[in-house]
């Protein structure tokens, strides 16, 4: 463990999609994971901001990236950017590919901050990529990173969850692949809500 590790404040994260895979060098990866799913892969990669989820297979990829703004991130191919602020959902079709994601920040009293951190600890400890960073504060836990995945025909969902002890707060973010029948045209925006 870092005993030094910082999170980045929640107000300089972003949240991205991009059309291609992700260039590993651009993050600091603390733990990895693959799901394999019909014939596709999920690469899962928990780092310093929150995660990098990598989708697909052969020549088809989507990269969700939730990173700090300043670092540098593609412009080429991306399909969807917002600050990672309040709540956002949007979906995005491609390639014959629905993507559906969500986030929402959510900011509690430290008591109960301490009892849902206790909470996706020990789940964590049961199933997903867990992940419990260094501590710089002895009054709280030190930030954690939870990614759990649910597979069905033709979908795989994802949900994340990441600790910001500093700020009590809680990122989550829930983002759907799903095969679709009939092609959508390359990124085609379908709708979107939330707050700006």
């Amino acid at each position: 463990m870092n005993l030094k590790f910082v999170r980045p404040k929640i107000s300089d994260l972003v949240f991205q999609l991009h059309a291609g895979p992700a260039h590993p060098e651009l993050f600091r990866t603390y733990a990895e994971g693959l799901v394999r799913h019909e014939d596709r892969a999920l690469i899962i990669k928990i780092t310093d901001s929150s995660h990098v989820l990598c989708w697909g297979g052969k020549d088809r990829w989507l990269t969700e990236i939730a990173a700090s703004a300043r670092q540098p991130l593609p412009k080429h191919r991306r399909l969807l950017a917002y600050r990672l602020k309040g709540e956002r959902t949007d979906q995005v079709g491609w390639r014959g590919v629905l993507y559906r994601m969500s986030f929402q920040v959510e900011r509690v009293e430290p008591e109960i901050f301490l009892h849902l951190d206790d909470e996706l600890s020990r789940d964590g400890e049961k199933h997903g990529l867990f992940y419990r960073f260094g501590t710089t504060n002895r009054l709280f836990p030190a930030p954690l990173s939870l990614v759990q995945v649910q597979s069905a025909a033709g979908s795989l969902l994802v949900q994340a969850f990441h600790t910001f002890p500093a700020e009590c707060a809680i990122v989550k973010t829930q983002s759907l692949f799903e095969t679709t029948a009939k092609p959508q045209a390359t990124g085609e925006r379908m709708r979107g809500s939330g707050g700006a």
